[in-house]
This record gives structure tokens, C-alpha cells and sequence, in this order.
């Protein structure tokens, strides 16, 4: 059986500058996975504000059926009364950044309707505000609140 023996001036295991090299490495690793996992958070979250903008829609047209605009519409009502299937029990504090949601006749032509969202971060509200646009009059943020107006 061979055994190994030292040689003279060579040293077992790593010197201190490869240890820095690995620890650094792995924390530059650690930063873009931290980076990524956040901004597939803020995207999720932006998605889920666009959806239920989108289903609190479709409530209000369909609490809407054969009236002839949305006077009297509102976000706690399209809840309570089941014209959107949501888990919440009303619209306060249930926007994923913890607002509330409003739901009303637009204040000019009470046959369209307006949607608001408050407590956005405003750079996520205005990223929610241009996707919707394609789809609305208009939508804009203003003081982390989002506004989209829909044709009735």
C-alpha cells in the first residue's frame, strides 16, 4: 500500500484568495436569483390586478343586464350579490398590493363604467395602466391609485 507523503512547501486544501472566489461567486449567484424571484413576484402580482380589473368587469356588465347604464353599480355589491366569483367578502383591502377596489358609473356618461385600484406602488400602477389601456377609454395612475374607464 502507497501512502502519500507531503511535499515539502505545498499545502492540503484551499488558500484564502479561492475561498474568496467561491464566496464571492455564490453571492453574485444568490443576488440575480433574488433579483429574478422578485421581479416573477411583481409580474404575478401585476397579472392579478389585470384579472380582476377584468372580472370585476364582467360583474358590472352583468349586474348591468337590462339597465340602461351603470348608475347605482358598486364594487361591494357585484361581491355580496354574486355577479363575480371572487374569495373576497368585499372590495377593501383585497387588490394584491392591499388596496381597495371601486366600481362606478363614470362620473361623465353613466353608460360607461370606471374601475379604480388604490395603494399601487406607483411604478406597478403605471406598468397595470399600460397593459390596460389597450382595453379601456382610458387608464392612468395617479398617486398609486389606478384608474380605467370601460365603454358600456
Amino acid at each position: 500500500m502507497k501512502t502519500m507523503k507531503s511535499i515539502p512547501g505545498k499545502q492540503k486544501g484551499f488558500t484564502l484568495v479561492e475561498l474568496i472566489v467561491v464566496l464571492v461567486i455564490g453571492a453574485v449567484v444568490i443576488l440575480f436569483a433574488t433579483q429574478q424571484i422578485n421581479r416573477a413576484r411583481s409580474s404575478s402580482a401585476e397579472t392579478q390586478l389585470i384579472n380582476e380589473v377584468s372580472v370585476l368587469r364582467v360583474g358590472a356588465n352583468n349586474w348591468k343586464g337590462t339597465r340602461p347604464n351603470y348608475s347605482g353599480v358598486a364594487c361591494d355589491d357585484l361581491v355580496t350579490d354574486e355577479y363575480v366569483e371572487v374569495p373576497w367578502t368585499n372590495c377593501t383591502g383585497v387588490n394584491p398590493q392591499g388596496g381597495n377596489y371601486t366600481v362606478a358609473a363614470n362620473s361623465s356618461n353613466s353608460s360607461d363604467l370606471t374601475i379604480t385600484a388604490t395603494g399601487l406602488g406607483e411604478t406597478f400602477c403605471n406598468r397595470v395602466a399600460r397593459s390596460l389601456e389597450p382595453n379601456t377609454i382610458s387608464a392612468s395612475c395617479s398617486g398609486g391609485t389606478l384608474t380605467a374607464s370601460f365603454r358600456g
